[in-house]
């Protein structure tokens, strides 16, 4: 088994201050568990002589890393910081004093259509003025010889006006990142540093990769279940031997996992290992900003063990030895389950993509059941491991949290399937009095966990999801439901639909918004949308996209209190780029396309993203 060089641990300290205790802790298990580094993704967490914006309840003081540098150095645990130097820049440019550096200004709008500010611009000289001052104010806090530097993910990259004058074709696009790239890589190498980097964007630019400093550390980042090869980021889903490409120009690399799903990880280590290129292994922890981090520390720590050259079926047995001091086998088991399967972040289990959809093949009732079983087998230990009663207690909530999501779930659609009915109404409502439990719960957690972090994230979304509640009640109560069947290709797309319904001769629109779905593993699936009543005499519905990547559409049918009464009669009339229109008449897995399924076309020329494919389709009385 190989042993990876350097093997860090992310915290995301941007999207969820912790408290020093809560880091120190997590310093302490991973120096157990096989890391040699602690990845702080931070942003702009770090106030600053230069920079003070935040404040200090909004970010940690210079004599606060000091205390975490020292800490760690104590258990041989390298710092290694990360500041985001172009995109996910959010932070820095929410305040009204540094929006002239942002990329979206004035009345401009984001590659998405609206006015994200979260991308610098790097045709504003005085960018690099703010941007290298803050840097060596924060570089010598760290001995480590590494420094992250971003640069992942920047979509809103030339749409000013400073940056088109300079940009005549794409390949000027791909030379402007490539002249920022070498920018802060030389900043960097004159202050001592070696630059990491996330490299996803050069699926993009690609063809200037060649001319990129080969001294940069290429940190690869793959998130699927199963990695066996690189898939691109918001690319068609392109397969590509990244590894080997890299390996020929000379990069080393570091394998970067999700937290998610230990079976991420453990499959990366498996195919990175094949590459004497990839010398480092950096286990990613995004967005904790919704959740705590305890639930997945044993995923962190496997995989730190096994980055570490720890083989074989007992790495796993003795990662739960040093986190819960037990090796009960049946434990062991129910945590395998729990962390393969992966746990959600909070409030995504309720949101309307979730609730309103199901995959063409209905429920996994299996799935459930097994969450179930964890659950019960892990709540039986409680009092019988020695530590790890946090890790345990966020574990259990978690599990709790799902099955009362999946329950919600299940009384929904028995009520968009069959009609409104009082068992599973009477079912719904006792599956969201235990959802709201979890919540509250979850609210004082916070306090013990993340006390004197403020604002409470639970306190501030619990009203929201009571409301949710209350609506979809409802709806469910009106009956009258919008029915889509569609069919989603490349998960990491972003398109955007649109859906009218004509009514006495107006074009009324019930439904906007993007179009991709909740789960990565569903391609084919229905969604719900609740309409008033009078739409259901409606004699035609319209389909409209744009975006990146094209839609597929199946079928759709008004619904009343579960009964189909109206469905696709005939075409009425197309709109640009619209295939197989007449599949949408026919109840099937056959599906229209409208729009390009080329996301890297749309991503080049940025005047196809908003061409709008309509499609027009009479509705008539259902025959059954």
């Amino acid at each position: 088994m190989k042993t990876f060089q350097r093997r860090a641990a992310q915290l995301d300290l941007a999207r969820q201050m912790e408290t020093l205790d809560f880091i120190f802790e997590f310093i302490d298990m991973i120096s157990e568990n096989g890391y040699n580094a602690v990845f702080l993704y931070l942003e702009d967490r770090i106030v600053t002589p230069s920079y003070s914006l935040p404040g200090a309840d909004e970010g940690y003081s210079l004599e606060q890393m000091r205390q975490i540098v020292d800490y760690a150095a104590q258990k041989n645990i390298e710092v290694i910081p990360c500041v985001a130097t172009l995109g996910h820049a959010e932070r820095f440019l929410r305040f009204p004093q540094l929006q002239h550096l942002a990329e979206v200004r004035g009345n401009s709008r984001d590659r998405f259509g609206g006015t994200a500010k979260d991308t610098f611009c790097v045709s504003k000289t005085e960018f690099y003025d703010f941007l290298f001052t803050y840097l060596d104010e924060i570089l010598p806090l760290f001995p480590s010889k590494i420094f992250h530097a971003g640069l992942d993910e920047f979509w809103n990259f030339n749409l000013c006006e400073l940056c088109k004058a300079k940009v005549k074709t794409f390949h000027d696009e791909e030379l402007l990142f490539l002249e920022h790239v070498r920018k802060v890589h030389d900043f960097l190498s004159s202050r001592g540093k070696r630059m990491a980097m996330w490299p996803d964007m050069f699926e993009n630019y690609h063809s200037i990769l060649p001319d990129v400093p080969n001294d940069i550390i290429m940190t690869e980042w793959q998130y699927q279940r199963d990695v066996r090869t690189c898939q691109a980021h918001f690319n068609n889903l392109t397969e590509e031997n990244t590894l080997a490409r890299y390996r020929k120009l000379g990069f080393e690399v570091w394998a970067s996992p999700a937290d998610m799903l230990l079976s991420n990880g453990q499959s990366f280590i498996d195919y990175a290992s094949l590459y004497e290129n990839v010398t480092g292994f950096l286990q990613t922890a995004w967005e904790k900003s919704d959740t705590f981090m305890y639930r997945t520390w044993p995923t962190i720590a496997a995989n730190g063990r096994k980055a570490a050259g720890a083989g074989g079926e007992e790495v796993f047995k003795d990662m739960i030895q040093n986190l819960f001091g037990t090796e009960d086998e049946l434990f062991i088991s129910a945590q395998k389950s729990a962390v393969t399967r992966g746990f959600s972040r909070h409030f995504g289990t309720v949101s309307p993509s979730v609730l309103y959809s199901r995959s063409i093949f209905g429920l996994d009732s299996a799935r459930v059941s097994s969450i179930e079983t964890d659950k019960l087998i892990l709540e039986s230990f409680k009092t019988k491991i020695s530590k790890g009663h946090k890790i345990l207690e966020d574990q259990i909530l978690s599990l709790e949290e799902l099955i009362c999501s999946a329950r919600i779930k299940k009384a929904m659609l028995e009520q968009l399937d069959y009609g409104q009915n009082a068992t599973a109404m009477n079912s719904l409502k006792q599956a969201f009095s235990r959802y709201l439990s979890v919540f509250r719960k979850r609210e004082q957690d916070w306090e013990t966990l993340r006390s004197g972090i403020t604002p409470n994230i639970f306190t501030q979304k619990l009203p929201g999801i009571e409301q949710k509640f209350e609506e979809a009640e409802k709806s469910l109560a009106n009956g009258s439901f919008l029915r889509v069947r569609r069919m989603h290709c490349d998960w990491y797309g972003m398109p955007k639909l649109r859906i009218s319904l004509r009514l006495n001769g107006q074009w009324q629109e019930v439904h906007s918004g993007c179009a991709k779905p909740d789960n990565l593993e569903v391609a084919e699936f229905d969604f719900f949308h609740s309409l008033d009543r009078k739409f259901l005499n409606a004699d035609a519905i319209r389909f409209e996209h744009n975006g990146y990547g094209g839609l597929g559409l199946c079928f759709a049918a008004l619904t009343d209190n579960g009964r189909i009464i109206k469905v696709p009669g005939k075409i009425l009339e197309t709109e640009n780029l619209v295939t197989d229109s007449e599949y949408l008449l026919t109840n099937d897995s056959r599906f229209c396309f409208l729009g390009s399924q080329n996301m890297y076309d749309a991503y080049v020329h940025q005047e196809l993203v908003s061409v709008m494919h309509r499609v027009d389709v009479e509705l008539k009385e259902c025959d059954e």
